[in-house]
């Protein structure tokens, strides 16, 4: 399987609606490490953006071959960023998204992400 395989399978498996997610090719990026970074935009209505959330997973080679064991270890990491990104999306469409306070949002969604919650499926090869 490649990173590439990989981005397919988490695009066939988000709502690609809320949900943007590139592979980019980072040189600052060593082999065979990735970084995934996370980001939610709660201007997307009126900027008239496609997706609220944006996801990067940064590789040091697009098409590079990972084993299954790596595979698993990018999808807990864009599990749990997913979390993150989704939790801000909830706050935001509840109403509660401040903002004025930045730092109270990121409070409750690194707090959230790491429990089980009833509405999010990990994605899983």
């Amino acid at each position: 399987m490649t990173n590439e395989d990989l981005l397919n399978l988490i695009q066939n498996k988000i709502d690609t609606d809320k949900v943007t997610v590139n592979l980019i090719q980072n040189d600052d990026i060593k082999q065979y490490d990735i970084v995934i970074c996370g980001a939610f935009n709660p201007y997307f209505e009126v900027e008239s953006i496609s997706t609220p959330i944006e996801i990067d997973i940064h590789t040091y080679k697009k098409g590079a071959e990972i084993s299954w064991i790596e595979a698993q270890d990018i999808l807990d990491e864009f599990n749990q960023v997913l979390r993150h990104e989704l939790i801000h999306l909830e706050q935001y469409t509840e109403d509660r998204f401040d903002f004025e306070d930045i730092e109270s949002n990121e409070k409750e969604a690194y707090a959230k992400e790491k429990q089980e919650t009833p509405w999010y499926r990990n994605i899983t090869l």
